[in-house]
């Protein structure tokens, strides 16, 4: 599985690079609901489903041909560590992880009915780096957790006029929780911004 995203994402990264010459580029700042779950979010057996809370704001940069793109970003996050919640709500006072993200997203783009509307869809991996773990009684520390870790996220968006609206599905590739080699994190973030 991971010989395929490497490799997929390897020939659509270099299917742009061979268009950047006529490249369009755009920059732009956005901010983030997330949501996730420990285990499978989408494939939950819960009969209650709980949720971990977050948000995330960042900056993204966009470039691109008519039909392809690479989008790098950079991004802070906060997501909640108690799993208690019973809706979602990304400003719930908990304790929680701060984390600092890098992402690049390579995917098609088209217009739709107009070129200040574009449907976007594409897929990368993100890194990223636990900044700090807020007190918390369950005992979670730098012992605990690993401090760093790679995901990849497939997003579906659009950009009109100078909005942007994103769903992004992400999923860590390693284990979060040393203590629980089978533990990772997945997380759905839904989030707007603006494009420069």
């Amino acid at each position: 599985m991971k010989l395929f995203l490497y490799t997929t994402f390897i020939i659509v990264f270099l299917s742009v690079m061979q268009n950047i010459a006529s490249a369009q580029s755009s920059y732009g700042a956005s901010f983030g609901v997330v949501t996730g779950k420990d285990g499978n979010l989408l494939k939950s057996k819960d009969s209650i489903r709980t949720y971990r809370n977050g948000y995330q704001i960042g900056l993204k940069a966009n470039f691109g041909t008519y039909s392809f793109y690479i989008s790098p970003s950079i991004f802070y996050e906060s997501i909640t560590i108690d799993t208690s919640f019973k809706k979602i709500n990304p400003f719930e006072k908990s304790p929680s992880l701060k984390i600092g993200k890098a992402k690049v997203v390579v995917g098609y783009q088209t217009n739709i009915l107009t070129k200040k509307i574009k449907f976007k869809i594409g897929g990368g991996i993100n890194g990223n780096y636990i900044l700090s773990i807020a007190d918390n009684n369950m005992n979670y520390t730098f012992n605990t957790i690993t401090d760093r870790y790679i995901a990849y996220n497939i997003d579906v968006g659009f950009d009109i006029f100078f909005l942007n609206f994103n769903i992004s599905y992400e999923k860590s590739l390693n284990d979060i929780f040393v203590e629980n080699p089978k533990h990772k994190f997945d997380f759905l973030v839904l989030s707007a911004g603006v494009l420069f």
